[in-house]
């Protein structure tokens, strides 16, 4: 999806240390811009804040990105707060008939995936691309100052994506520059960046949380 010019961020609940440690185990880093970690932040999913703080470091419009997640209460529910473009839901493959029933659920999924595939029939331009190619550390950001994580914590959160629909940017010198000017660290605690959240009306009705 990187090489075909999309920017994809990566949103994960539970706690930092463990959060990290899991990306570092699974060596997906490198595949996405931005790694966002709820405990580094004021939010989780499904708050909306925190899917905006994903939309401003890919400098994309949060109607331009989609949502893909295996978990309807925080990923879905998330991704329809935040107003996204689509929400695609793709259930753990062990999870039972009834817990991938849609019935009764307020906030559903505007598809269904049975696997990761078939998100070529979705993005079209992704049969046009050759391997993918991991991209510099110059152009990745982190909810966290340390991503190698060094706690051993076991947290239990899914992590998804944000795709954006709209993103070329790293094709283009200026949205380069732009990226590099939003390689911001956060500690729990410390003051975000100003955001868009005109599309938060519905975020007193949120789980709270911390």
């Amino acid at each position: 999806m990187r090489q075909s010019g999309y920017v994809l961020a990566l949103i994960t609940n539970g706690p930092s240390n463990a959060q990290w440690e899991k990306v570092a185990v699974l060596n997906v880093r490198g595949y996405f811009d931005c790694v966002l970690v709820s405990s580094d932040l004021p939010w989780e999913k499904p708050h909306p804040d925190i899917f905006y703080t994903a939309c401003n470091f890919l400098n994309v419009k949060p109607q331009e990105c989609v949502m893909i997640g295996d978990k309807l209460e925080t990923d879905i529910k998330g991704g329809h707060l935040a107003q996204l473009g689509l929400t695609f839901w793709m259930p753990l493959s062990n999870s039972s008939s009834a817990a991938q029933s849609l019935e009764g659920v307020e906030y559903k999924p505007h598809v269904k995936l049975g696997n990761l595939l078939e998100m070529y029939k979705y993005f079209p331009r992704l049969n046009a691309v050759a391997l993918p190619e991991l991209p510099s550390t110059s152009r990745r950001c982190g909810s966290h100052i340390s991503p190698s994580g060094q706690g051993s914590g076991s947290g239990s959160s899914s992590s998804v994506s944000c795709v954006s629909i709209a993103g070329h940017g790293y094709h283009h010198h200026n949205q380069h520059l732009q990226q590099q000017q939003r390689q911001w660290h956060y500690r729990r605690g410390v003051s975000l960046p100003a955001m868009d959240c005109s599309n938060s009306e519905a975020e007193n009705s949120c789980d709270s949380f911390l």
